[in-house]
C-alpha cells in the first residue's frame, strides 16, 4: 500500500515520497508536509518579496561553498560552449567600449605574459600563423615539442647575447 499525504498549501493528496515532499527529520514520516511545488512557489515569492535578504544569503553560501559553485560554472560552461563564447564576446566587447585604451594595455601585457610563460594558447598561434593548421587539429604532443624548440632557442640566444 502505497502512503499519500494532502499538501498542507495546495490540499493536493500525492504519494509520501521524497519525489513529492522534502525530507523531514522532526516530522513522523519522515517528510514535510508541503509538498515541493508549494515550498518552491514560496520560495520563489519570497526572494521577489525579498530580494536584498535573498542576494545577501546567495552571498554567504557562495563564500562559504566555493568549490561547489566553481565546479557548477565548469559543468554549465562544458555543457552551453557557445552561450559561453558569446558571454565571453560580450564582456570583451564592454570592456573594450568603457576603456579602448585600458582594453588594448591589458591585452597586450596578456600577450607578452603568454609570449614569455610559453602557454598553449601562444605556441598553438604560432603554428597556426605559420602552417595551415587549425588549433584544435594541433596534437598536445606537437605543441610540447614545439614549446621545447623555442626554449632551446631562446637558451642560444641567451647564451650569445
Amino acid at each position: 500500500m502505497v502512503a499519500l499525504r494532502k499538501c498542507s498549501k495546495c490540499g493536493v493528496e500525492k504519494e509520501l515520497c521524497p519525489e513529492h515532499f522534502h525530507r523531514s527529520k522532526r516530522i513522523a514520516l519522515g517528510f514535510g508536509y508541503t509538498c515541493k511545488t508549494c515550498k518552491l512557489l514560496a520560495l520563489k515569492l519570497w526572494k521577489k518579496a525579498n530580494p536584498d535578504k535573498a542576494k545577501a544569503q546567495k552571498k554567504r553560501y557562495h563564500a562559504k561553498h566555493p568549490e561547489k559553485q566553481e565546479e557548477k560554472k565548469k559543468r554549465w560552461r562544458a555543457n552551453n560552449p557557445e552561450k559561453w563564447k558569446a558571454q565571453l564576446k560580450r564582456r570583451r566587447e564592454a570592456k573594450k567600449a568603457r576603456d579602448p585604451e585600458k582594453y588594448e594595455a591589458e591585452r597586450k601585457a596578456q600577450k607578452q605574459r603568454a609570449r614569455e610563460r610559453l602557454t598553449d594558447g601562444y605556441i598553438k598561434s604560432l603554428m597556426v600563423n605559420a602552417n595551415s593548421l587549425r588549433r584544435k587539429d594541433i596534437p598536445q604532443e606537437l605543441v610540447d615539442a614545439k614549446r621545447l624548440q623555442l626554449m632551446i632557442t631562446r637558451k642560444i640566444k641567451e647564451l650569445e647575447g
